[in-house]
């Protein structure tokens, strides 16, 4: 991306709950748009594996309240909870200060998403297997042999100071009924537009609106009358600018989602996105959507689906 990158591996050892551990590793890239700055904001995106072991003990039942609940602790006392591999995908955040030619601070913000590689006793599927963190860190970097070369910023495109993107985009999103049958793929598709205002160097803020139809929302409410499967959004964000390349980051709230009565979706949403600018005026992308589930005083943050679009830029 003519941004300098740094790739990097990092091992993890961590304690849940002073109760199990998790080991891992994992790879990780930083673009860099000047490494001699005094100061960048980065993001850091990483992947690998980490090996879980949890104890069952160290969990509540499924339903404390509800008195027909198996006695699982009871049941599964001598059983590890989770003990297997996991996938690990990081995003992060970094704030990187040179406080000279060979000394670095690096204060950073990431979120760790973590899926089973396998799934083979039964009594796992009753609590969500997918664990997700949120880390806060401070990191203290030393370079023996520093490189003080500036690289021209030839290849770099003229960003506009201010953009407003309109990119219709469309998707598969699989319904899975309440009654344990085989689910169906259903489509979405719907058109965006998005505010870009351009702050510093490579950095943008946005403010978009999206509507879309969606044809799983569809399914459910079929039996629904008067109930709408179309949806709509505001969205606010981030957005990195590497060239032709477009990385967003942005958080929105539903103005409009007849889902949710009769689900547990949370009214706020989260979307990233990845665009190539095929020219100044038309670019490709895709994005990854996010539901937030409620249920009382918890939430979780699941995948949604995943878009593909083509987009005019003016």
């Amino acid at each position: 991306f003519h941004c300098y990158p740094k790739l990097g591996f990092a091992f993890n050892y961590g304690r849940v709950s002073n109760k199990g551990t998790l080991l891992g590793f994992l790879t990780y890239l930083e673009p860099h748009h000047n490494y001699l700055a005094k100061w960048e904001v980065v993001p850091k995106l990483g992947i690998g594996l980490v090996y879980a072991s949890i104890p069952c003990t160290n969990l509540k039942k499924p339903d404390a309240d509800d008195p027909n609940a198996p006695d699982w602790e009871e049941r599964y006392k001598d059983t590890p909870f989770r003990q297997g591999l996991h996938l690990d995908l990081l995003f992060a955040l970094a704030v990187n200060i040179n406080l000279n030619e060979r000394w670095q601070l690096s204060p950073n913000i990431g979120f760790n998403y973590m899926p089973p590689l396998t799934e083979k006793e039964d009594h796992q599927k009753m609590w969500d297997m997918h664990f997700k963190m949120v880390t806060a860190g401070l990191i203290l970097g030393y370079t023996p042999n520093p490189c003080l070369m500036h690289y021209p910023d030839s290849m770099m495109l003229n960003n506009k100071m201010n953009r407003i993107d309109i990119a219709p985009f469309a998707s598969l999103k699989k319904f899975e009924p309440k009654d344990g049958s085989e689910g169906e793929y259903y489509h979405i598709w719907g058109v965006s537009a998005q505010w870009s205002i351009k702050v510093c160097n490579l950095h943008a803020l946005t403010v978009g609106s999206e509507v879309f139809y969606d044809g799983a929302t569809d399914e459910l409410l079929k039996d629904q009358p008067g109930r709408s499967p179309w949806k709509m959004g505001i969205l606010v964000g981030h957005e990195f600018r590497w060239g032709k390349i477009m990385f967003g980051q942005q958080v929105g709230g539903y103005v409009m989602n007849h889902h949710m009565p009769i689900s547990e979706d949370f009214y706020a949403y989260a979307r990233l996105g990845l665009d190539y600018r095929i020219t100044d005026f038309f670019f490709i992308g895709t994005s990854l959507k996010t539901r937030v589930l409620a249920d009382k005083d918890k939430f979780a943050v699941v995948t949604d689906f995943v878009d593909v679009r083509i987009g005019y830029s003016f």
